[in-house]
Order: C-alpha cells, then sequence, then structure tokens
C-alpha cells in the first residue's frame, strides 16, 4: 500500500504547477526584519499573531549549526528537550511525553512543511535548507488540534525560486566532525522550479570507550540527508508544491553514565567512568531511517478565499541495541525495532476580507504502527532471559474546525475557534520470554506469557477564545483561553489496560510590540494552565508503568526582547519563569518490603504532590550580541555571542537530585570574516565553551539496581550525557 500511496501522491503533484512565497521582509539597516509566520495557517507577521512564537531563522540555525530542536532549546523560553530509548521527548512549558512505545503519543506537536508527524522519534529530525523553525507555545487544540497541549513545532523549508542559486557549506572541529550542507534550484520552464538540498555529517562521538571489546564507536553518528522539491503555479490561481525527503541514521548508540552506588553492575566490579567516558563491551547500535512525501496545493478559489490541501505519507524504521548499565559487566541490555507508516490530509478554505479572517477545514490520518522491544537479563538470574514485548497499533484520526478573528474596529478584534477530534485505536501486544542472550536475534521461539487485544475510541471539543487591543500600530495586547487534548494510549510494555487522555485549559494574556521606529521588539506573555489526567511513566519491577496523575498547575511569565542599538549591532535577551506543579499525584517508586521470606513485594507509593514537573526548570534566561561591519569595500566581520542557563531541571516526578540536571550557563559563539555581497564566509564556531557536564536525561533503570530482600527497588540512575566543549571551523559559499 505504501507505493501505492507514493506513486498516486507523485502524479497528482507533479502533473501540476511558481509557489508564492513569504520571505522574511529585509527593511532598512535601521529596523529589524520583519518575520513572516504560518503559524495559525496564514501567512501573518509575526508581531501580528496573538500567542507566544519564537521564529528562527534557516540562516541562523546553519551559522551556528543547529541541526536538530534540542539544538535550540537551551536558547527558546519554555522549550525543553530530552531523549532516552533511541526516542526524543519534546516539552514546553512544562506539558511534554516521556512515554514510550508505540501506543503512547507525544504532548507537543511536530509539523514538517504542513504535515503533522504522530511519533516521538520524528523529533531528531536534521534541520537543514529551511526557512525557519516556529515554536509556538501553549494549547494549539483548535487549528493543530492532535497532541498539541503543550504546543507546536513548525519545521519549514526553504522553497523553490526561479532565480538560479547555489550554496554551500563545509565545517570540520572537534570530535573529527564533518559537516557539510548544500542546495541548488532553478526555474525549469516557464512555469516550475526546482530545489534539492543535501546534507552529510560524521564524527566519532564525544565519549571515549576505554573498552576494547565491543563497537568502539558512541555517542557518535554518520548522517546523510536529501530532499527534493518542485514548485509551480495551477494556472493564475493555483500554486503547489511536492516534496520528496529521506534521512539515514548510523550510531554505535549513546552511553550512559551510572551516577549511584547501586547497580549491579558497581556491586560486580565495574570500573567508575566519569564524563567523557565509558565502558561498552557490546556491539551496541542505533541505525533508523525516514522517508517523506509531502504535496501542497492552494488554489484561490473566489475573490479573499483560498482552498488548500495539504498530504503526507511518512516511513520510519529503527533497530537499536543499546549497553543498559552503561559499563563493561554484561548485566542487561535493550533492544528496539520500529517499523511505521502515517499517511495523512488536510483541507482548509482560508477566508480574509476586513472585517473578518476564517480559516476552517478537515482533517484525517491513518498511523500502521509495529514495534518490539527486547529487555535481557544477564544477572541475577540463573539463566540469561530476554522478556519479549511485541506490539501492533493501528489508529485513525478525524477532525473538523474552524477559527476565526472579527475585528469591530480598527483597535478590537474577538477570536473564536473550536475542534472536534475522534481517534480511534486497536492495539495487540504479547508479553513473552525466550531463555536466550541473543534477544530479538534469538532463533529460540519465545514462550508467551500474556497478551492484551484492545480497541479504544477518544473524542474532544478543543475551543479557543479570545480578544485583541490595538492601541496603536506599534501595540497589540491579546487574552486568550484554549483547551488542548491529548488522547489515551497503551503502554506497549506491558498488557495493562489503557490509560485515559490528558487535558488543559491554558488561560494567556500578553503584548507584541515594537518601538522606537521598529529598532526594538518586545514580547512578552503570562499565563495559568489547568492540566489534568497527566500521562506519565515510572520504572517499576524492571519495566515502565504508565499512569494518569490527577491534576497539575502550571503558572508562569515569558519576554522576548530584539534591539537594534546600532547599525549592525542587535542585541536580545529572554527571559522565561515557570511554577510548574503536581497538584495531586500518588507514584509507584520501588518496591516494599516482602510481607515474609520469598513473599511478593507490593509497590511502594509515593506522595508527590508539589513537586515540579519533569523538564520544566523554574527559570530561563538568553543574552545575545549580533554585530556585524564592513571593514573594506570587500569585506566584512560578524560575531555572534549567547549565553543560556537554566535553573535545575528534574527528570522524574519524585524530585532527586541525582535524577536531575544541576543549574548550567551553555555558551556559545561565532567568528566570521566574509564577503559584503554574502558570496563567501569563512567562520570559526564554539558551541559549549565553558565545558559544562550536563545530562540529556536521567533515567532509573530498576533492571539494572541492587534490590536485597530489605531495600527498596528504587532503580539504578543513570545519566544521557550531553556533548563537552567543540570547535569548528566553517567555510560557506553562496551564487
Amino acid at each position: 500500500m505504501r507505493s501505492v500511496y507514493l506513486l498516486v501522491t507523485a502524479l497528482v503533484f507533479t502533473a501540476a504547477p511558481l509557489a508564492a512565497q513569504d520571505p522574511m521582509v529585509a527593511e532598512s539597516s535601521g529596523e529589524l526584519e520583519e518575520i513572516v509566520v504560518t503559524a495559525q495557517k496564514v501567512s501573518q507577521s509575526l508581531q501580528d499573531v496573538p500567542a507566544a512564537i519564537t521564529a528562527i531563522t534557516g540562516e541562523a540555525l546553519a551559522e551556528l549549526q543547529n541541526r536538530t530542536i534540542e539544538d535550540i532549546s537551551a536558547q527558546t523560553p519554555g522549550l525543553s528537550f530530552s531523549r532516552a530509548g533511541g526516542q526524543s521527548f519534546i516539552y514546553l512549558r512544562g506539558i511534554g511525553s516521556d512515554t514510550q512505545g508505540i501506543g503512547s503519543d507525544a504532548s507537543v506537536g511536530l509539523s514538517l512543511d504542513g504535515v503533522y508527524v504522530s511519533r516521538l522519534e520524528f523529533g531528531a529530525t536534521q534541520f537543514f535548507d529551511l526557512d525557519r523553525v516556529e515554536v509556538l507555545r501553549g494549547p494549539q487544540g483548535t487549528l493543530y488540534g492532535r497532541n498539541a497541549t503543550g504546543g507546536v513545532i513548525n519545521i519549514l523549508s526553504r522553497v523553490p525560486e526561479a532565480d538560479p542559486s547555489f550554496s554551500a557549506r563545509a565545517a570540520y572541529g572537534t570530535f573529527d566532525r564533518i559537516d557539510t550542507e548544500a542546495a541548488a534550484g532553478g526555474a525549469i520552464g516557464e512555469n516550475f522550479a526546482v530545489r534539492i538540498a543535501g546534507r552529510f555529517t560524521r564524527d566519532d562521538g564525544f565519549t571515549d570507550d576505554l573498552d576494547s571489546r565491543g563497537s568502539n564507536r558512541i555517542d557518535d553518528q554518520e548522517v546523510w540527508a536529501l530532499r527534493g522539491q518542485l514548485a509551480g503555479s495551477l494556472g493564475e490561481r493555483g500554486r503547489m508544491r511536492f516534496i520528496l525527503d529521506h534521512t539515514d541514521f548510523q550510531s554505535g548508540n549513546t552511553s550512559v553514565l551510572p551516577l549511584d552506588g547501586i547497580g549491579r553492575a558497581q556491586a560486580r566490579g565495574a570500573v567508575p567512568t566519569r564524563f567523557g567516558q565509558t565502558r561498552n563491551d557490546l556491539d551496541t547500535f542505533d541505525r533508523w531511517d525516514t522517508t517523506g512525501v509531502t504535496g501542497l496545493i492552494d488554489l484561490d478559489v473566489a475573490d479573499r478565499l483560498t482552498l488548500s490541501v495539504v498530504t503526507g505519507y511518512r516511513h520510519y524504521d529503527q533497530k537499536f541495541l543499546f549497553n543498559t548499565d552503561g559499563t563493561e559487566i554484561d548485566v542487561t541490555r535493550t533492544q528496539f525495532e520500529r517499523d511505521y507508516d502515517q499517511m495523512s490530509a488536510e483541507m482548509r478554505l482560508a477566508y480574509d476580507s476586513a472585517p473578518l479572517r476564517l480559516v476552517g477545514g478537515l482533517f484525517y490520518m491513518y498511523e500502521n504502527k509495529a514495534g518490539t522491544l527486547g529487555l535481557v537479563r544477564i544477572a541475577p538470574l540463573p539463566v540469561p532471559t530476554t522478556f519479549l514485548f511485541p506490539s501492533t497499533n493501528k489508529g485513525e484520526a478525524i477532525a473538523g474546525f474552524v477559527d476565526g478573528t472579527y475585528n469591530f474596529t480598527d483597535r478590537i478584534a474577538l477570536i473564536a475557534g473550536v475542534r472536534y477530534s475522534e481517534e480511534t485505536k486497536r492495539d495487540r501486544t504479547r508479553s513473552a520470554v525466550v531463555a536466550d542472550i541473543r534477544g530479538l536475534d534469538s532463533p529460540i521461539l519465545p514462550t508467551t506469557t500474556g497478551s492484551r487485544s484492545s480497541f479504544d475510541k477518544y473524542s474532544a471539543w478543543t475551543p479557543r477564545f479570545g480578544v485583541e487591543f490595538r492601541p496603536n500600530d506599534e501595540i497589540m495586547f491579546y487574552a486568550t483561553a484554549s483547551r488542548g487534548f491529548k488522547s489515551g494510549g497503551v503502554n506497549s510494555y506491558d498488557i495493562r489496560a489503557s490509560f485515559d487522555p490528558e487535558f488543559v485549559w491554558a488561560y494567556e494574556g500578553g503584548v507584541k510590540s515594537e518601538l522606537f521606529d521598529r529598532r526594538l521588539r518586545l514580547n512578552a506573555s503570562a499565563f495559568h494552565y489547568d492540566y489534568s489526567d497527566l500521562q506519565v511513566s515510572t520504572f517499576l519491577n524492571g519495566f515502565t508503568f504508565i499512569s494518569n496523575a490527577a491534576a497539575a498547575d502550571i503558572d508562569g511569565f515569558e519576554v522576548e526582547a530584539l534591539g537594534r542599538v546600532a547599525e549592525g549591532l542587535d542585541l536580545g535577551l529572554s527571559a522565561a519563569w515557570l511554577n510548574a506543579k503536581y497538584d495531586e499525584f500518588v507514584t509507584p517508586f520501588g518496591l516494599q518490603p516482602p510481607a515474609g521470606p520469598g513473599g511478593p513485594r507490593a509497590p511502594r507509593l509515593v506522595d508527590v504532590s508539589g513537586n515540579r514537573l519533569r523538564n520544566a526548570p523554574e527559570w530561563k534566561l538568553s543574552g545575545s550580541l549580533d554585530y556585524e561591519r564592513d571593514i573594506t569595500s570587500a569585506l566584512k566581520v560578524g560575531a555572534h555571542a549567547e549565553a543560556n542557563y537554566q535553573s535545575r531541571v528534574f527528570f522524574s516526578p519524585i524530585n532527586e537530585n541525582v535524577v536531575s540536571n544541576d543549574p548550567m550557563t551553555l555558551v556559545d559563539a561565532r567568528l566570521s570574516v566574509g564577503d559584503v555581497d554574502d558570496r563567501w564566509a569563512v567562520a570559526l564556531i564554539g558551541k559549549n565553551l565553558t565545558d559544562e557536564d550536563y545530562f540529556s536525561n536521567v533515567v532509573r533503570f530498576t533492571s539494572t539496581s541492587i534490590a536485597p530482600a530489605d531495600a527498596s527497588n528504587i532503580g539504578n540512575a543513570l545519566g544521557y550525557p550531553q556533548p563537552g566543549r567543540s570547535i569548528n571551523a566553517q567555510l560557506s559559499v553562496k551564487f
């Protein structure tokens, strides 16, 4: 079916044909550039959207070698990123999900060129040849709907243009990293334009493997990515784009660093390691690839009325073997195999004629997912055993939505919208064991120990209400109330019953302003969330347990400022304060001592009411400086520096310091010299210049920890290290 869909989509969109663009409009040297976004499914100035949005240009991303969502999380208010088990976890303002497996979903929506992608793994998507990335903070239940309780991240590639163009970048530096990117495009005939872009990155990893056994490659990467686009006109009233992309990723997998003394490996004599070191005795690997097809059509069906059709298909395949205990002593290892297919279509009508702007449409998505977890336990079992959880999960989602703004006067407008969403999920999961260390590769037939077959249906209304007030042309105040919904699901790594949906009501007020003849852009927002039935996970008895927390309250404010203080000199500042705590939540944490010798051990329950949510730092502060000056008639120099502070981040509802990141400050910088017409430049790029030691995530693994009869098995704390200081030299050319 996948090949048929690819063929049909290709025929439909290549039969059609230059796309209208909405580039960032460069103003005079004394003014800040206008940023055009499509956050509300239509093109608008960033300053006209009544929501908290951070927009980053593709050029800025490439110049600083920011290649993934993880790379921009430090400087983006409200955004946090972590990873574990080959999956990505994105949080906005404390709302996110670290539930793994094919039966659960993300709490932050991700959109690639207008196509919603459902799986957490797509959070590792590579940035190259982009127009911009938009981070929409807060529930987007009306226009985006599915799993957008925390917000949405829009990734938008550069649109083909008629004028011939070529650009390339190449960099080399720390960790023997090679990073290259190139793009070329231009017109084909009178009505068509094409653009082809590619990226290749390779490095030896930021962690030294001190054990001669195993793969001897850890925290490394080799990435190939390619995107081809065709754009054109459909007569006088239509525009189209067809996009085909593919990414291939290979790595020796990630290291983990034991952080406490309760691991079985440590008890058996594992040699301690520190940041930048590991001892890996296994042939670990992480290999994945993804292919996507996107088609977009815009038709002006009447005056001020546009019909848009967006279709997408995406496939993802992954094989993964991980040294779970992170040492040279084989205690446990983890395997994953994942295979996903997703198809979606959205049809929208947009009407824009004063005093009314209206967007409405229909959405459909189908998912077919298969995945298997293999957890190999070497010790303390008398016979090495693999615990298997093979799963299949099929889902359908349909929705209808309408959202509009009505201007009663030139100064006052009302906002209203609603979306109805309905989702069905069919799941089949088995639990099985096989007495073999080879895990998923074992030729021995496993023994089934249990199974689950379920059909669940979820639906919700997600409205939005608001008001805009413009005292003058430079300032807009807004206030909104919106509801977000994320459907329930199942834990693919056990056979318990389904867990419930989660909901959030969000109340936000803010201001958008451009002052001093557009030399200062100052945006701020304050918000309150009522968050109910949160889906949270805990490790228990060696496996993941998912439940719904009762409730949480989230309050906060964010301020972003960008000023042109002199010709060629821009200063940026941002601050975000977040008070995100559980109202009521009792969670399993370890096991109670047995009632008698050899007796069963019940879960120990802990009341974490009042604790901070995961990945929700109380403070994030950022400052940046950009300077550019001509030094001759042919040459110019440039400098960029930024410092990003984050207070302590907890990765567990228990709020233990060992399962957290200490407060930290990351410093990045770039120095460049180049042609005044931007035809070439050479640059030196430094990241994490203060060489901070920090983690992407910290997880307690009960399968790797000591569990004596008189102690609670709370799980061995293992951290996922992040890269230290790196320096890279970069050459870029553009024609």
